[in-house]
């Protein structure tokens, strides 16, 4: 089918050289007598781009790292040895009321930030109730407080200054005329 095709002059065929060494896989020596093109060694202008790449630091750069690194670790380690010292000084009992306090405070914090992620889904919704569905996460923490109250008048001036802008381009744009359907007609 092919050959009647082209036979017939409907489908045109081009000769194109092939170069074939180019697709041969290379062996040691290159591929039978084929010049290899590629070099061995890395040609200056990659060197200079490698040095440039590569970020050298001087000995008072190195020292400045590491002292802050240190002095880093020790603080650490001076909050652990004072927890450990304080700890020390207390017997059984008040070790379990330091542990409690401890457990307690984390315990509120948690309860503190789910509550604000409640918060914040039902700011959302209100903010959608009130005709706004494009609330995202900065615009939720402009209006999301610790209190419900707080945060219900934060969504209600938001949504009044959205009401505001709306209102503000309707204006802008002006009434549509009452004649339109009639023009269609």
């Amino acid at each position: 089918m092919y050959k009647k095709l082209v036979q017939s002059g409907l489908v045109k065929t081009h000769s194109l050289p092939m170069m074939l060494q180019f697709f041969a896989e290379q062996g040691s020596e290159g591929s039978e007598g084929a010049p290899n093109t590629e070099s061995e060694q890395p040609n200056e202008s990659e060197e200079k781009q490698g040095e440039q790449q590569a970020k050298t630091f001087t000995q008072d750069e190195v020292n400045k790292i590491v002292s802050q690194r240190l002095e880093r670790q020790k603080e650490q380690l001076k909050a652990k040895e004072d927890e450990a010292k304080k700890l020390s000084r207390m017997n059984a009992e008040q070790k379990a009321n330091y542990e409690l306090e401890k457990a307690n405070k984390r315990a509120e914090e948690a309860a503190a930030k789910l509550a604000r992620y409640e918060m914040r889904d039902s700011a959302k919704q209100m903010l959608a109730d009130g005709g706004f569905n494009n609330a995202d996460n900065s615009l939720l923490d402009l209006v999301v407080t610790d209190t419900a109250e707080s945060t219900q008048a934060n969504v209600n001036v938001l949504l009044n200054a959205i009401e505001a802008i709306r209102e503000d381009e309707r204006n802008k744009l002006g009434s549509p005329p009452h004649t339109w359907g009639i023009l269609f007609f």
